[in-house]
């Protein structure tokens, strides 16, 4: 799970439900993470006051890279999803899409969303899980927005 308030992710047991670790630090780039998905053996995490994208092993929680810089135009993401050998990432503002290699993490393109009206509907992160990692967005203080788990 992203824990936006806590800059951290949480791993359950698929099985039991019961916690297996909680990942922190600075080194992660948590930055008010959002969004979490995975293909089995990646991970992906959007941070949407960091502007990037984290990128962890599934089967240990090891730091693979973060992936960040303006060539992205990440514009606070907050979802994201993966598809074999891309991932893509929503950004709140500016409504518009960033994907990129699921294997190297080079940016592939940026599209802005084309539909009328004031607002675009975010896309729900919500893909199938793969393995002990489940995707689920991130739940804030009640005064905030909720998002409910996919499961």
């Amino acid at each position: 799970m992203a824990n936006a308030n806590g800059n951290s992710v949480t791993e359950l047991s698929e099985t039991t439900g019961a916690l297996v670790k909680v990942i922190s630090g600075s080194s992660y780039g948590f930055d008010d993470p959002e969004a979490i998905t995975s293909d089995g053996t990646h991970v992906w995490v959007a941070n949407e006051y960091g502007n990037s994208v984290t990128e962890l092993s599934a089967s240990t929680g090891a730091l693979v890279k973060v992936i960040r810089g303006s060539s992205y135009g990440f514009n606070s993401p907050d979802a994201v999803t993966s598809g074999g050998t891309h991932v893509w990432a929503a950004n709140m503002y500016g409504n518009s899409v960033t994907e990129f290699s699921a294997l190297t993490g080079t940016w592939s393109r940026s599209s802005a969303a084309r539909v009328t009206g004031s607002t675009v509907p975010k896309p729900s992160p919500r893909t199938a899980p793969t393995s002990g990692w489940r995707t689920c967005t991130a739940t804030r203080s009640p005064s905030s927005r909720r998002r409910p788990a996919p499961w």
